[in-house]
């Protein structure tokens, strides 16, 4: 039979192993955390619309993505890859798609990279908008006939 000083260390190494295996790093800074509360500031972050950080005090790395990708859902995981998104376009650059039911983001240095330079589209839910020469700008619905694009087209 086991000495109790033996059963001691056994059972507390086991429960550093156990703590250890529910604890996670930031990649970048190094601190660990709860699974669970990561789990929790990671969602209440990305429902208040911020990019996720570091829940230690001032520290200001941000965790990556793929660290966390088995924490958490798809829902929060695309929800934070397009807290990413907007977070790399400057303010000033944001477009927003016009179609009230996408309003998907959208950067003015994209919509400029036209392929003929007169459609741009929002790829998201296919919002035209033609640049016409006689008629200044046109947005049309994101259900458009093609009888429709086509007097467009001949319009510029």
């Amino acid at each position: 039979m086991p000495s109790r000083r033996r059963l001691a260390v056994y059972v507390l190494t086991m429960i550093l192993k156990f703590i250890r295996w529910q604890m996670h790093s930031v990649a970048l800074c190094g601190h660990q955390f709860c699974v669970e509360c990561m789990r929790q500031y990671i969602e209440a972050m990305l429902l208040e619309g911020g990019v996720p950080r570091c829940p230690r005090y001032q520290c200001e790395s941000k965790p990556i993505l793929r660290s966390f990708t088995n924490l958490l859902t798809l829902k929060l995981r695309k929800m934070w890859e397009q807290r990413i998104q907007e977070d790399s376009i400057p303010v000033a650059d944001r477009v927003y798609c016009p179609n009230r039911m996408c309003s998907a983001l959208m950067s003015v240095s994209e919509l400029s990279k036209s392929t003929n330079g007169h459609m741009r589209c929002c790829f998201k839910c296919s919002n035209f908008t033609f640049s016409a020469k006689f008629h200044g700008l046109i947005t049309c619905p994101a259900v458009i006939t093609r009888g429709w694009v086509q007097i467009l087209q001949q319009m510029t």
